[in-house]
This record gives structure tokens, sequence and C-alpha cells, in this order.
């Protein structure tokens, strides 16, 4: 299951119902809905990310500790780590409606990932 198959829902409702809505509130919003999907079973959906990530760019796992792990969904390293960029990416998407609250999200994120 991809970010789009978990949109999808969203999406559609979107083009039946649009209403004349600003086009930036309407992203917002659809963002924000479709995060709440995700927000369900926000671990499950980390690991399902990275291990897509991983799929797609198998060099991106040598920079993590858990890069020798054999059975890396059952990882105990990945899942902590996949719930932590998780629970950040949802602190960026309630944030989307006050950047003053993204902001600091934000910094604390790429203090983290600097040099």
């Amino acid at each position: 299951e991809t970010v789009v198959s978990v949109m999808e829902p969203a999406l559609l409702q979107a083009q039946q119902s649009d209403g004349g809505e600003d086009p930036v509130a309407r992203m917002k919003r659809l963002v924000q809905e479709s995060w709440r999907i995700i927000e369900q079973d926000i671990d499950t959906e980390g690991i399902k990310f990275f291990l897509r990530v991983f799929e797609k760019a198998p060099g991106a796992l040598q920079v993590f500790s858990f890069r020798d792990v054999k059975d890396l969904d059952q990882s105990p390293e990945l899942l902590e780590h996949a719930g932590t960029v998780m629970r950040t990416v949802g602190k960026a998407v309630a944030g989307l409606s006050n950047v003053q609250t993204l902001i600091p999200v934000l910094i604390e994120l790429g203090g983290k990932h600097a040099g």
C-alpha cells in the first residue's frame, strides 16, 4: 500500500465536492485527512515507508545502525526509528494549519540530521 492509495479516498471525495474551496486550504485539509488514516497504525505504516525507501534506494539502508539486520521488517530498531520519524511527520502535518508551530518541528528535525 502506498501513500497514493492511502490518500485516494480523500482525493476522490475532494474531486466530487470541491465547492470553491481555496486550493491551498484544500491541499492542507486533504493531507491532514489522509494522515489520520496513517495514524491509525502509524508504526506499521512507518515500517512500510522505510522498507519501500530501502527497496527503491538500497544504498539508503547503509546509513542506519540496523543495516545488517536479517529480518528488517521485524527489527525493533527499525520500528523505533520509523515510529519516531512518522510521529515527527505527524507534527509537521498538524502544523500545516499554523506555520509558527511547524517551524520549530522543522528546526528540531534539521538539528538531528545536521553534520
